[in-house]
């Protein structure tokens, strides 16, 4: 959502953002951006308590259900264990959602989506999932304190007197535009007469001494 919001703001000096001119945040938009903050406040609030309580249960059952176990180590009881000491004060809601992504195969591809994921990788990936909830709420914080840019002046409409002066020098250079063309017509004529005049002069002075020489 933030990203699809930003896609509208603009860069009007260093450091400075604004919204166009009629493109601002709408009352519709900061309901939203409002809820959605709220929202993700609430996801990242509740933590994993410092004895694991039902968050570790459950979450060491889906493992347990959910992926083939790789080493004889690790048996059921190890897994709980180890998820007990690695996810406390983690947010409850990035570790189910951290669980949910391996099984979807939309975790990073280093995390196997056919062994059960170590307590570690865990605690990992809710932790990255913390940071992503926690950027995408400050980004649209941040957007509601964006103001808009100011529409921009009307352009001042011209006098009558102001337009026929307009109109009187567009007369005038169109006129003047016009005087420079037959000039320079004129004088390509005049030179390619005086041209084919030398021409011919040369012409008969060659055939008049052609005529002594024989």
């Amino acid at each position: 959502m933030a990203a699809q919001l930003e896609a509208r703001i603009v860069k009007v000096a260093p450091g400075l953002y604004r919204f166009p001119a009629g493109r601002g945040l709408t009352a519709n938009d900061r309901q939203v951006i409002t809820f959605e903050t709220f929202r993700l406040s609430g996801l990242l609030a509740e933590t994993v308590p410092n004895d694991g309580g039902r968050v570790v249960e459950e979450i060491a059952e889906q493992v347990c259900a959910s992926f083939v176990a790789n080493d004889r180590k690790n048996t059921d009881q190890a897994i709980y264990d180890g998820y007990a000491i690695a996810l406390p004060r983690r947010a409850v809601a990035a570790v189910y959602e951290a669980v949910q992504r391996i099984v979807r195969d939309e975790a990073p591809p280093e995390y196997s989506r056919k062994f059960r994921p170590q307590p570690g990788e865990i605690a990992q990936l809710s932790r990255a999932i913390e940071k992503e909830w926690a950027l995408e709420r400050a980004r649209l914080e941040r957007l509601l304190t964006l103001e808009e840019q100011p529409p921009s002046p009307p352009e001042p409409e011209m006098t009558e007197e102001e337009k026929a002066a307009v109109r009187d020098r567009a007369r005038r250079l169109i006129a003047g535009a016009a005087h420079h063309r037959s000039a320079g017509v004129q004088a390509s004529e005049t030179g390619t007469s005086a041209g084919a005049r030398v021409a011919a002069d040369i012409a008969r002075r060659k055939a008049e001494r052609g005529a002594r020489d024989e």
